[in-house]
């Protein structure tokens, strides 16, 4: 299950807490500056939460060292702040943080495995390890589920499946959605002469996925087989043609028929006119006769 609205707000304002620490560190100098309380306890903090899954870079943050990295952490944050708006203070939401990658080992991890290990710089995914840090930290135990969503088998597929994935896949994994993806999928590319030979073999032989949907698309098509499709799809074209004949021949007598209308208009608002100009006639001989026989 999800986090809790008591959780999230929990996360919401940790992140909130970390931003800061970045923004009051980021132009600081060690032995040449001097923090403010607010400074120090910032940093005192961010320190903490890195020391949960990396290395403490005091005074500086560990997790965030470039604007285009806080723009991205600040996304995730406002997601936070939008699923803690409509959830329950005690109640866990069914909604999980999705993160999608390309991984050649992940397969074989399970999620004790991942959490034992350690952010370095050299890592991509900083917004997921951060979240973590922050969870942990607010005594909020991570829990990942490892799971493999789709194998490649063959040269090209990585880019448009880490696309799919990313982007389609897991509810949406973007961090301005509901994931922790911060980086626009699609630059991942195949190992510079790998043998897909076993990738094939593993897809199409060794597991089942792959041929279960290959046997229902299969049936799928069986089934459309059995309609009529070329009479139905003849049915229809001669309808039609039929309705466009019948257009052909009508247009004509619409279209004179709308310029008849036409000037019946124009002829009713000529005598409009003039019946206006009548009845302002017969007012003012009407005030005359007031006035004359006053």
């Amino acid at each position: 299950m999800g986090c809790t609205g008591s959780e999230l707000n929990s996360l919401v304002s940790g992140l909130t807490k970390y931003l800061e620490a970045y923004e009051f560190t980021k132009g600081f100098v060690i032995g040449q500056d001097t923090k403010t309380d607010d400074e120090g306890d910032a940093a005192s903090f961010a320190s903490e939460v890195d020391m949960m899954f990396s290395s403490s870079n005091y005074p500086k943050t560990a997790f965030i060292d470039t604007d285009e990295k806080r723009d991205k952490v600040d996304a995730m944050r406002l997601t936070l702040q939008k699923m803690a708006q409509g959830a329950e203070p005690d109640v866990a939401l069914a909604q999980l943080l999705g993160y999608f990658e390309c991984d050649r080992e992940m397969a074989g991890h399970g999620s004790l495995d991942l959490l034992d290990h350690r952010w370095t710089p050299d890592k991509g995914n900083y917004a997921q390890w951060l979240l973590m840090s922050i969870m942990k930290s607010s005594n909020i135990e991570p829990d990942l589920v490892v799971t493999v969503v789709i194998r490649t088998w063959a040269p090209g597929q990585l880019p448009s499946l880490e696309i799919i994935g990313t982007v389609l896949g897991i509810g949406g994994s973007l961090g301005e959605e509901a994931g922790l993806n911060v980086t626009w999928p699609g630059e991942t590319r195949d190992e510079v002469d790998r043998d897909f030979s076993q990738d094939e073999r593993d897809a199409t032989c060794l597991r089942k996925h792959l041929r279960g949907n290959v046997d229902a698309r299969q049936a799928a098509l069986d089934y459309l087989d059995t309609f009529n499709v070329d009479a139905e799809t003849k049915a229809i074209s001669d309808d039609i043609n039929k309705l466009d004949e019948l257009y052909r021949r009508m247009k004509p007598e619409a279209e004179k028929l709308m310029a008849e209308m036409e000037e019946e208009s124009k002829t009713i608002a000529l005598q409009m006119e003039r019946q206006k100009k009548h009845y302002a006639e017969l007012l003012e001989i009407i005030r005359l006769a007031d006035m004359i026989l006053g």
